[in-house]
């Protein structure tokens, strides 16, 4: 009977990864890829007169040599602290009290269209009709892919949900058409990831599908909102053109689309990444060193880290990187800095209650309240061992 049951479920057979190892990898992942991304940007821009390492084996030690750095960055914004606070809301919440894209613009503190205006409000009629300005989301960047992990990790086991849920972002998308893509296929791209049905070949290939059939379908858009261009599917084409590209060619190659794509500099952003995890998928080492050598962008290298975190578990992640959260002060320390909270056990205990909350655990209460207690959590209606 258990081997039937196994044989007819696939996600069963080919559990690599625990979903805890790879929510926890997601996290921890991006955190330190985008500490990684913003000290390296940021050496560079403070000091010029250093030569980023060529070796990739030193990159890491450059951009992690220095946790004091993070008193020199400026957050603008911080991602991960808008991230860490859906975490939080999710685990409260349970998922679908609030629209998540109204939290983050909250954190952020920018203003945004009231979801439950009256519908015959003849004020609220005719400012639409005289196309009255909305906020166009400058502070909105590549950067709302990071904010949406908590999203994609909580809504993963069912596509068509996650879906939804990221057109609650529709006031977003008909200001920053061209971030609806990029969002989407990170977000689908983890729900592969954390279902064990991602493969690296095929990838590419299913993301352009995903993203064509999204197109197809109707959203809960403004109609008269600028459609979705093909910027997002052509830089992913682009990028995945230089998979068989060595590193310097393929830098000088990135850093020209950059310069020609001044309009669609966060759909390349987000294409890279992809790129860069790809190019070494069972590696998460080489690919989220490869993006930091590739474009010194904390965002790019966040989310090539939590594309490999969630593929490769936690154990992929490197001790040398990880022990290096733990020196200094957890005040002062980039980790604190970029998201929020002040050791890697705090980030992974959001992480254990995340997904506590997914499978539906009883007492949420109990978990914040005493969030040092370790629980035994398993995915809803899967065979487990007593």
């Amino acid at each position: 009977m258990m081997n039937e049951a196994i044989a007819r479920n696939p996600q069963i057979q080919s559990m690599r990864y625990s979903l805890s190892s790879r929510f926890q990898a997601v996290l921890l992942g991006a955190a330190l890829g985008e500490i990684l991304g913003t000290q390296c940007q940021v050496m560079q821009s403070q000091q010029p007169q250093v030569k980023q390492p060529s070796q990739w084996t030193s990159l890491s030690r450059w951009g992690f040599s220095d946790s004091t750095l993070a008193n020199r960055i400026a957050i603008a914004p911080a991602w991960g602290r808008v991230a860490v606070q859906l975490i939080k809301g999710l685990i409260r919440g349970g998922g679908g009290e609030t629209s998540w894209i109204n939290e983050v613009l909250d954190v952020l503190e920018i203003p945004f269209e009231q979801s439950n205006r009256e519908p015959n409000s003849e004020r609220n009629s005719s400012e639409q009709d005289e196309g009255s300005p909305l906020p166009d989301f400058p502070q909105i960047d590549a950067g709302l892919a990071i904010a949406a992990l908590p999203i994609a990790l909580f809504f993963h086991a069912d596509p068509h949900q996650l879906e939804q849920e990221l057109q609650q972002a529709d006031k977003v998308w008909r200001h920053r058409p061209e971030l609806s893509d990029g969002v989407l296929a990170i977000s689908y791209a983890l729900s592969l990831a954390l279902r064990e049905q991602l493969d690296p070949t095929q990838l590419i290939a299913e993301i352009v599908e995903e993203l064509e059939l999204n197109r197809d379908r109707p959203t809960t858009t403004d109609p008269s909102a600028p459609s979705n261009s093909a910027n997002f599917v052509e830089q992913l084409r682009f990028t995945q053109s230089l998979n068989q590209t060595s590193l310097d060619r393929a830098t000088a190659q990135i850093r020209d689309q950059l310069s020609k794509s001044q309009t669609g500099l966060d759909a390349l952003t987000i294409a890279i990444a992809f790129h860069c995890f790809l190019n070494t998928p069972e590696d998460f080492c080489l690919s989220v060193i490869r993006a930091a050598q590739l474009h010194r962008n904390p965002q790019t290298t966040c989310l090539t880290a939590a594309l490999s975190g969630a593929y490769n578990g936690i154990s992929s992640i490197p001790l040398s990187w990880r022990s290096a959260l733990s020196r200094g002060s957890s005040e002062h320390s980039p980790l604190n800095h970029l998201w929020g909270v002040a050791t890697e056990a705090e980030l992974q205990q959001l992480s254990d209650q995340l997904l506590a909350a997914w499978s539906g655990a009883y007492d949420l209460v109990h978990l914040l309240n005493y969030p040092g207690q370790t629980f035994a959590i398993a995915a809803p209606k899967v065979i487990r061992p007593h």
